[in-house]
């Protein structure tokens, strides 16, 4: 039967919407905007080889910016526990200076090589906290759900006599990561004596 169930969603959901005014002690809930900046780095690979073997790249690296905004719902229980669930609209990008010698003549050419995706990130995150009087320092840690967006690669040859642009779009898979970190709430009004 799905009764039980039923029961405890209804005492879950009761708990979480109080009707009374003391009940909003042990649970809060917060709503609001949330916007991140972060940087992109993909190293140099020790392999460096290719299929073609009259062309020696110098492959150096990708850097790059993300960039995101969105919004965030937290349920905080009796001020030291929570759950916050975001939901992100991501940009990453990166971009790197690309060498290719020919091994024959000696030749070099550079391109500038830029990868980039868009991304929708949904970290579901639990949180312990330490409430303070201006400051409340926490820790927060779960999974983070990734669905991306198709991926652009895009080639511009670097000898200033053609600005011709090789755009490739591939589809990439959605995956989960871990995000974990510190940070600080600052308790808003901010009590001047």
């Amino acid at each position: 039967s799905t009764r039980p169930l039923l029961v405890a969603a209804a005492m879950s959901a009761a708990m979480l919407f109080p009707s009374t005014a003391q009940a909003f002690d042990i649970v809060k809930i917060g709503v609001g905007f949330i916007g991140q900046a972060g940087g992109n780095f993909l190293d140099k690979p020790d392999d460096q080889s290719v299929m073609n073997t009259q062309v020696t790249p110098e492959y150096p690296g990708f850097a790059g910016l993300s960039t995101g905004f969105g919004g965030f719902i937290d349920l905080r229980f009796i001020d030291y526990v929570g759950v916050e669930l975001d939901v992100l609209s991501v940009k990453h990008a990166g971009s790197a200076d690309f060498t290719v010698t020919n091994t024959n003549t000696g030749s070099q050419a550079t391109f500038d090589v830029e990868i980039s995706n868009s991304a929708i990130h949904i970290p579901l995150l639990v949180k312990g906290a330490l409430p303070g009087e201006i400051v409340t320092p926490m820790l927060f840690v779960g999974p983070e759900f990734v669905f991306p967006g198709k991926a652009e690669f895009k080639i511009t040859p670097d000898n200033g006599g053609s600005n011709t642009n090789f755009g490739v779009v591939e589809d990439l898979d959605s995956y989960t990561l871990v995000t974990f970190g510190f940070g600080m709430e600052f308790n808003l009004p901010i009590p001047v004596d």
